[in-house]
């Protein structure tokens, strides 16, 4: 479940609460995370996950793009972001500014 901090496009608003699946392993998921999640409409009724997943209905959103959404809020916001070295290793994480990304995000949205 996520609450929204700031849509940039789409109809969803600020403070709506989102049932989400697709995130990804790599993910910082505690509570109190932040995200940037590009997300697609998504209905699925006894969804075959794995875990607590096989026994949720998602009937709200799915993640399409996971592999750099979590935010570093220690200092300033920044993505976690990092590269595939292969089909299943990824380098290190490195920090990468939100400000230009989201202003973009912003503009396109409009």
């Amino acid at each position: 479940m996520f609450e929204v901090l700031e849509p940039f496009k789409g109809d969803v608003e600020r403070g709506d609460l989102l049932n989400i699946t697709g995130i990804n392993a790599h993910e910082t998921r505690e509570l109190g995370s932040e995200h940037l999640l590009l997300l697609i409409p998504f209905v699925a009724e006894d969804f075959t996950g794995y875990g607590d997943c096989a026994n949720q209905r998602y009937n709200s959103f799915f993640s399409i793009h996971n592999w750099c959404c979590s935010i570093d809020t220690t200092n300033e916001h920044s993505l976690v972001v990092y590269n595939m070295i292969n089909s299943e290793q990824k380098s290190e994480n490195y920090l990468l500014p939100t400000e230009p990304v989201f202003n973009f995000l912003r503009q396109q949205g409009k």
